[in-house]
Order: C-alpha cells, then structure tokens, then sequence
C-alpha cells in the first residue's frame, strides 16, 4: 500500500475552539514533479461513507493527533469546491499552537494523506477520481507550491512499495524506519565516552572537573559565569500583532524558567548548575516533564557523567541514561535539554578543560607545589653534613630527629640546634628564587583566558582601576556571557517548544541590569533617549525598576 500526500495553501479560520477550512480542491490543477494533477469532485464520496477513522495531525505527525471522526471531533464533508472540515482542538500545548496562529492567520496550509484507488491519466495529466483518506494535516509550510500558491505540492510516500503505474513513486519500509530509529550508530572519534576520556586524562595527567576546580582561578571563572546567568531573569515571551512583545505568564514553561523547574529545585539553583557542568564537562543535560496537555511541566537535571550521548543511523540522537542503581534507560531527542559547548562533531561539546588540559595540570602542579612547600617548611630540602663518617643508624636517626624539630609550619621559624661538628646546607630554591608567586599569577591570567572571563571579575585586580573595571564589566556581558546566553535562548526555542509555539513564543534574559552602568552614564543615556523620541518617561522608570508614573 503506498501512502500519498498532498499539501495545499489554505485558509483555516477559528471559530471558537474550533478551526475550519479545506484540506483539498476540486479541479485545480497542479504541477506534480514531472506531471499535473487534479483532483476529481466526488473523489472522497466513498472514503467518508465506508465510515473509516480518519485522523487530524500536526504535520503528519501521529504524535501529535488533533482530533478524529471516530469521536466526532473531526467532521468531513464535500461540496461543490473541494473537501471541506471542521476540527474541535484539544486542551494541548500543540493545540494551543495551532490555535493561536489560525487566529493570526500564520496557518501555512493543509495537507492530506491518501491511496489511489482510482485514476485515470490523459498524458502527464493525472486525475484522482477516488481516493482512501487516511488523515488530514495542519502544516506550517507546504513546500514546492507553485508562485501563485493555488494547489498541492511534491507528493511524499510514507509506508509501502511503489506502485507499478507511471510515475512511479518512491516507497518506504516500515521495519526498516524501525530498525533505523533503535539501531546505535558509533561515536565520531573524540565524542563523550566516559571510558576513552578518562583513558586519555590518564596519559596526559589527570584533571577531572573537580580537580580542576579545586583551583581557585577556575572556580572563580565557573562561578562567575553561572551564577551571573543563573540569576539574570529568564522569560518567555508572547510576540503580538503590532511586532511587540508580552510576557507569557499563563503558559506553563513560563514557570519552568523564571521560578520553580521542579520540585527540588529553584529555577536559579538549576541553571546555575547546567550552566556550570557546559563550562566544566562541555555538555549539560535535563529530562523533559511534560503534563497531561503535552506541555512542558518539569525540567529536571541528569548529571553529565551519566549520559551519553548516541548517533542513530536516522541522524537522530539518543541519550543513554545510567540511574543510581546502574540501570541503564533511552531517551530519545525530544525528550531532552542539551546544552552543548563549542563542539567538533556537532554531537557533544567540549569543555576548556578538555580543550586545554595541559594549562590546567600546570595550575594544579603549582598550587600543589607550593601546599608541599609550605607543609614542609618553606624550603624544600637540604644536607645535614657530618665530620665522619656515621653509621646508617645514626643517619635515619639524624634525619627523624630534623623533621621532628623543623618540618612544618608549626615549627617555621625556630632556631635549629646542631651537634658539634653538624653543619646544614640548604640545597633547594626559595620561592623567590623560582618565581613562583609569579607562575601562580600568570596561570590565573590563563585560566581566565581560556573561560574568556576578565581577570578583574575573578578578584586579579593587578591592571585594573576605576575606568577599566567599568569597561571590563560591560565586556563580561558582551565578550562573556553573550554565547552563552544565546546557547539557552535557542536550546529553549529548539527542545522546549513545538514548531508553531517557536512562532508565537521566545525566551530571552534580561541584562538591561547588567548593562546600565553608573548613574551619569545612564542620565546621559537616558537624557538623550527621550530628547531624540525614541525613549519616553514610563519607559526610563520601567527601566529603572521603578512603577509607571500613569499608573502611581
């Protein structure tokens, strides 16, 4: 059996809760790849009397059902223009998509899908005379329409093998689409494998995440970057007729990003901390709640090092979930948030640790340098020097009855007593002599470098001053912050929203505060907003939290 679709530019009206339109013309007709085709009036008599469940979808998606004329919330009928509908929507969040953009008339047309089972062919002009319906789509585009828009477009097979009757149209295998979509496709060389990372670490030195933090450059790096975009607020949007936009408080995700994701957890304690693990491990990841409606209702956080990430050979990806008990569980796409640093593969991210591992193992080699160093009593060793020769006895002797009285910094400071004859000669390098403060200095400036983060705003206050610290603030923002940001924004729109909610909905921070500077700058700023007439006094106070004078 092969499965036809037709798509067609259309007209859907709202009505209430309800949406009605044409899913098809009769006698219209349009150029179908490598010939024309009409349909017949009449051709879908039959299918509406066999009484067969016709379904509504999203985009041919059955996941996405709208409604059936089993129930009753689908009504199909012909008349004299073509194949008329009328659809009740459900209380769902692609409902609630739909619904709003028939309101708009943002709808980008219908389509249907459907067997021939009788046409007739006058050269390349092909007329369906009779047709099995199987559903009728909501589409957010109808590709390959002709200028004018009038008619269907490139028909697409879904399920069975070609027919033998010219043109011929390509098939598809269901079990092979099945296969497809279980079948695991290796890693690319380089992708997340906690296995082969942790192999890798161990030949070039190990630095894991907490490792590398336990270094003060880097957690101040992590923390000023997390914390910062944990506590800018996030909302989403309702974008409105005269190109404005409305804060879209009635929608659950709204809640989901500004206040609670889930039960445990604030919405700042959650981005804080997947914001810390892109920085940290280069991916972060979230399972999707979603509630009775198909909305997203939860957000709760997978911890990276339980994931990992797979390739199917459809191009699709998996998630690989590791519970607490070591069960192992799938995921699929849809059912994820995955924020990814700067990537190879296009699969997973990579972390600057990862990126730069051997900067870190020197930040980690001078911090521990010196923790032996001032453990062992600011300098490292030297030679004890006898007259004669003393046994091996006395030696361990000599040596324990030192590290007794000298070692440590309890005991720095005190004057050492020697026997007749004993004499002690420093062997190792001060710290000054080995330039270590400034080491440690130049591994901050690396570690900031390597996060982009300006060293004043992790405490490094050597080359900064008044003015400059102004400047590398706004720079934080702008240099910093900016491509991270942007990741959350569009990972939203992208796992978080369905096809017809990216076009009525956004989430985007709020860094006005961040950006406003001292309050000279901002009266300057402000001063010549409003004398140039693109600023106005209510909008000056909203910007500085403060209420409308309309409405004081």
């Amino acid at each position: 059996m092969t499965i036809e679709r037709r798509g067609a530019a259309a007209t859907v009206s709202a009505a209430g809760r309800r949406l009605v339109g044409y899913a098809a013309r009769f006698g219209v007709e349009a150029q179908i790849g490598s010939f024309r085709e009409r349909i017949a009036p009449g051709a879908f008599a039959a299918s509406l009397a066999s009484g067969r469940d016709i379904l509504a979808l999203v985009d041919h998606d059955p996941k996405a059902l709208l409604g059936r004329t089993r129930t009753g919330t689908l009504t199909l009928r012909e008349d004299a223009d073509g194949l008329a509908f009328e659809l009740a929507l459900p209380d769902t969040r692609a409902a609630a998509d739909i619904l709003a953009l028939a309101e708009r008339g943002d709808i980008g047309g219908m389509s249907f899908g459907f067997v021939a089972t009788d046409d007739a062919w006058e050269g390349e002009l092909r007329e369906l005379r009779a047709v099995e319906l199987h559903e009728i789509s909501i589409v957010q585009s109808v590709a390959g329409l002709p200028a004018d828009g009038s008619q269907r477009a490139q028909p697409e097979v879904l399920l069975g093998n070609p027919g033998p009757d010219p043109p011929a149209v390509a098939g598809h295998d269901p079990m092979n689409f099945l296969r497809r979509l279980f079948e695991r496709r290796s890693l690319k060389e380089g992708g997340f494998d906690r296995y082969w990372s942790s192999f890798a670490a161990s030949r070039s030195g190990t630095v894991t995440p907490a490792r590398a933090e336990s270094v003060s450059a880097v957690y101040a790096c992590v923390q000023a970057v997390a914390e910062t975009i944990a506590s800018l607020p996030l909302i989403l949007y309702r974008r409105t007729e005269d190109g404005g936009r409305d804060r879209a408080t009635d929608h659950p995700l709204y809640r989901v990003l500004h206040d609670q994701p889930n039960e445990i957890q604030t919405a700042l304690e959650l981005r804080e901390q997947l914001q810390a693990a892109v920085l940290l491990r280069g991916n972060a990841f979230a399972r999707i709640g979603f509630g009775f409606d198909g909305r997203v209702r939860e957000l709760v956080p997978i911890h990276p090092d339980r994931v990992q990430v797979v390739e199917l050979d459809n191009g699709r990806l998996g998630y690989d979930v590791t519970d607490a008990r070591g069960q192992r569980s799938r995921l699929v796409q849809e059912e994820v948030l995955h924020l990814r640093h700067r990537t190879d593969d296009g699969l997973v991210g990579v972390s600057p640790i990862a990126a730069a591992r051997e900067v870190f193992e020197l930040a980690i080699a001078e911090r521990d340098h010196g923790v032996s160093t001032f453990r062992n009593g600011t300098r490292l060793s030297g030679i004890l020097q006898t007259p004669g020769a003393i046994s091996v006895e006395q030696q361990r002797q000599l040596a324990d009855a030192w590290h007794q009285r000298h070692e440590g910094a309890a005991n720095h400071g005190k004057t050492a007593v020697l026997g007749a004859g004993i004499e002690f000669k420093p062997v190792s390098m001060t710290l000054e002599d080995a330039e270590w403060i400034a080491a440690r200095q130049f591994s901050v400036e690396e570690v900031a470098r390597l996060f982009r983060v300006p060293p004043t705003m992790i405490g490094d206050l050597r080359h900064g001053n008044y003015s400059n610290s102004v400047e590398m603030a706004r720079q934080f923002v702008t240099m910093t912050l900016r491509r991270h940001l942007t990741m959350w924004e569009q990972a939203i729109s992208r796992s978080l929203l369905t096809d017809a909610g990216r076009r009525l909905y956004f989430a985007e921070h709020s860094v006005e505060g961040l950006l406003r500077g001292d309050s000279l700058n901002r009266a300057q700023f402000y001063e010549r907003g409003i004398a140039d007439g693109w600023l106005d006094t209510d909008e000056v106070r909203r910007l500085e939290n403060l209420p409308a004078r309309r409405a004081a």
